[in-house]
């Protein structure tokens, strides 16, 4: 499958972070998503952490399938249940938390390998977004907006600069 090996191509360059499945409407994108590539993705667990798929509607961060339900879910999956509400308080904390959310996850789910022998590739999270066009209604705009953000700050960090003690 073409789709999971560009994203193990990702993962193991370790510079683009992002996949886009693109195409026109009825063509199969939802399917490939979530019948094709994504149960391939949570089968390989010493590579990923595929959280549960989000669908944005009119709230992707407090809605039924948003990012906080997606979040709990995981965390729930990990053994280490923590309720949406708890998560949606968290991440109005913005993006700092988003990022601390996923990295906890992402402990967590390295927990679950610890006896594994030998060198490997970090744990990758992987979230989907389905339907994702429904960020740019105006539904829904401002958490659209915030969950944008959280996203660029967590793809996009920013660079920390070194001070260079020989331009003195």
């Amino acid at each position: 499958m073409r789709g999971l090996g560009r994203i193990r191509g990702l993962v193991e360059g370790g510079v683009e972070k992002l996949f886009v499945v693109l195409g026109a409407s009825g063509s199969g994108k939802s399917s490939f998503l979530r019948g094709g590539l994504w149960p391939r993705l949570a089968r390989d667990d010493l590579t990923f952490l595929p959280l549960p798929v989000i669908r944005p509607q009119t709230a992707v961060i407090s809605g039924g399938s948003g990012l906080a339900a997606a979040l709990a879910v995981a965390f729930e999956r990990l053994g280490a249940a923590r309720p949406p509400g708890r998560i949606k308080e968290a991440l109005a904390g913005g993006a700092d938390q988003f990022g601390r959310l996923l990295d906890e996850l992402t402990d967590l789910a390295k927990r679950r390998l610890v006896g594994l022998e030998g060198e490997r590739q970090p744990l990758a999270n992987v979230l989907a977004i389905d339907q994702a066009e429904e960020l740019f209604n105006t539904d829904g705009a401002s958490e659209a907006s915030t969950f944008w953000n959280f996203l660029k700050a967590y793809l996009c960090p920013p660079k920390v600069h070194q001070h260079d003690a020989s331009w003195h």
